[in-house]
């Protein structure tokens, strides 16, 4: 709200030296601006969304994380079945 406090008498001041007409018609154009920016970022979002953000993106870490142990588990040991893991003692 202290943002939009701000700008009134920035308003205020432009309302003095501005024809009721001239005015609206800034706002329209603003108004046009700010409609066109926000469908961009949306379209921006979605298509950013559906590039990195995989549905299965956490299946697909944990798929290549368990690939991950696997091959250090045979380069260190030669085994190919994976070694389990022993719970944390607290």
């Amino acid at each position: 709200m202290q943002d939009l406090s701000k700008f009134t008498p920035i308003l205020m001041e432009s309302n003095q030296s501005m024809s009721l007409e001239q005015m609206m018609h800034n706002m329209q154009g603003f108004t046009s601006a700010y409609d066109d920016l926000v469908v961009k970022g949306h379209i921006i979002d979605k298509t950013m969304e559906n590039t990195l953000g995989d549905k299965n993106s956490m299946s697909n870490v944990d798929n290549m994380m368990n690939q991950l142990k696997a091959e250090v588990t045979y380069e260190m040991t030669g085994q190919t079945e994976p070694i389990l893991e022993q719970p944390a003692q607290q």
